[in-house]
């Protein structure tokens, strides 16, 4: 695992750093991406943000040493359109359950959009750890619209696990 500070935007002179969404990218491996002022992280309430795909699939595989801790799990999907189908949350639930886990699922009505609806239910759940998988769109889709990915990378209050 990988863990990097989200940090404030502010340039540090003579120093290079990477975006944490380029390191989610570039380097295969498990990214705990922390907000500015967090210094540790032993969750015991996770929210899973799914949507069914490689990337949410290989974050909840990532996510199991956590989850085995965690006294509260969530896997969580959106349905942004009222036809639109929400599959794989009984398959990930499954999957959890194979490993000890005993989680919850929770179908959200999209209201504002995925990233932000998902902020909301981990706000008024008081979630300390969201994993989710990362770009599951191209990047250049998620800069130009935005995205799950893009939206808990900027706004989420707590530390996010991604995969992708």
């Amino acid at each position: 695992i990988i863990v990097v500070g989200r940090g404030d935007g502010t340039p540090i002179p003579n120093m290079q750093m990477a975006a944490p969404g380029e390191v989610v990218l570039r380097t295969g491996r498990p990214v705990l991406v922390a907000p500015e002022g967090q210094d540790a992280c032993h969750p015991t309430n996770i929210l899973v943000a799914w949507k069914d795909g490689g990337e949410a699939q290989r974050a909840i595989a990532d996510a199991i040493p956590f989850m085995k801790r965690a006294k509260q799990v969530t896997v969580a999907a959106v349905r942004e359109h009222k036809d639109d189908l929400v599959s794989g949350v009984d398959e990930a639930l499954g999957f959890l359950l194979r490993h000890g886990i005993a989680g919850q699922s929770k179908v959200i009505e999209g209201k504002k959009g995925a990233g932000e609806d998902l902020l909301d239910l981990a706000r008024s759940t008081k979630v300390d750890l969201i994993v989710a998988g990362a770009y599951g769109h191209s990047r250049w889709r998620e800069w130009a619209f935005g995205g799950v990915t893009r939206e808990l990378l900027l706004r989420s209050p707590v530390p996010c696990l991604f995969s992708h």
